[in-house]
């Protein structure tokens, strides 16, 4: 779904920082915690530290996949495939992770 619409609400600072650090808290950005506040959706409980560092190792190894998909993509086709596809379960296992849902 393309997001295109803009919401705007005056807070106060205090406010705005209660919300940052509650999104940050959940490895949320702060539009995703509004939204899900308001949209009541389930909110995922904060990740451990211990979860916290395998997310983020998850998330470089994506990225130095994506890297490294983008480098061989013209020289050899099909292996690009397959990086894709694990770079694809990767990305889920971080939504999964992110969400609070386990494996």
């Amino acid at each position: 779904m393309e997001k295109k619409a803009r919401i705007e609400l005056r807070i106060s600072p205090f406010e705005k920082d209660v919300i940052k650090a509650n999104a940050r808290e959940l490895n949320l950005s702060v539009s995703d915690y509004l939204i899900r506040c308001g949209m009541r959706k389930h909110l995922p409980k904060p990740l451990s530290s211990e979860e916290l560092e395998a997310w983020m190792m998850l998330k470089e190894y994506t990225t130095n996949f994506k890297r490294i998909s983008n480098y061989i993509k013209n020289k050899s086709p099909g292996l690009d495939q397959e990086i894709k596809k694990v770079i694809e379960e990767m990305n889920i296992d971080l939504k999964r992770i992110r969400n609070g849902q386990s494996s």
